[in-house]
């Protein structure tokens, strides 16, 4: 509820139209995505023709999910699903922009931030100076490969030295959006959420991602300390790398 998805948008109008925060963009080519196409029609596509003026539309070629500008713009519409890289691997871009970053694996985003933004000239011929990469999602926690830039944002904060301006990040929080929810939306969660899920869900927190599947774990109710395993015990061990969650170890010994 923080505006993330409108944001995002209006990014992307200024990116392929002619303003004062980037100059002259018309004739950009953007790619706008999701990692689910269904969920990209219900929210960021819904929300992108609520702001796009009709006006400044010369076509939608909903077969190949393409928004022809009168000022000789593109923006391409998709998903960013690992299953439709080999359609990304063929694009040329002046600006990509992500939904929800966190539903994203590290190789989708790899591959268009650092292979397929490289237009130099615009569909109208006219040279490209600003080309650009970026998303918005909600904070997963410091095991996502997204954390790079909460990371950044503190180096920067802490004045350490390290901080990188090709990952500048912005956090918001539900709270600088209150006044677009409905009455008593915040402080509904607030009494119904954990302290911690409250947090992570309209704070912005970066916290770890512990407690999150099993939030009543207790230390003193869940472990047996008094149980040692005989070496003798058939085992079994497992991994589940989680992908855009967290990683997940697992050791049982069967008596």
């Amino acid at each position: 509820g923080c505006g993330k998805t409108t944001i995002l948008i209006h990014r992307a109008i200024l990116l392929v139209t002619e303003n004062n925060v980037f100059g002259d963009m018309a004739g950009n080519r953007l790619f706008l995505g999701r990692s689910e196409w269904e969920a990209f029609k219900l929210t960021t596509m819904l929300e992108l023709f609520t702001y796009l003026p009709e006006d400044w539309i010369k076509e939608y070629v909903k077969q190949d999910k393409i928004v022809r500008l009168k000022n000789k713009s593109e923006i391409l519409l998709g998903h960013f699903s690992m299953e439709n890289m080999h359609k990304i691997k063929s694009l040329n871009l002046g600006a990509a922009l992500f939904d929800q970053m966190e539903e994203e694996a590290l190789e989708m985003w790899e591959e268009v931030s650092l292979n397929r933004i490289r237009m130099t000239k615009k569909l109208n011929g006219q040279p490209l100076d600003y080309q650009t990469c970026g998303g918005v999602g909600n904070a997963p926690g410091p095991a996502h490969w997204g954390y790079m830039w909460e990371a950044n944002r503190i180096a920067k904060e802490q004045n350490s030295g390290r901080w990188d301006p090709d990952y500048f990040c912005i956090n918001t929080t539900t709270m600088e959006n209150a006044k677009n929810l409905p009455p008593g939306y915040i402080e509904r969660a607030e009494r119904n959420f954990t302290p911690k899920k409250f947090r992570i869900n309209f704070m912005g927190s970066w916290e770890a991602l512990e407690g999150q599947v099993f939030s009543e774990f207790d230390y003193k109710r869940h472990v047996v300390d008094d149980q040692v395993p005989n070496p003798e015990w058939e085992d079994a061990c497992a991994v589940d790398y989680g992908r855009t969650d967290g990683h997940a170890w697992l050791a049982m010994m069967i008596t």
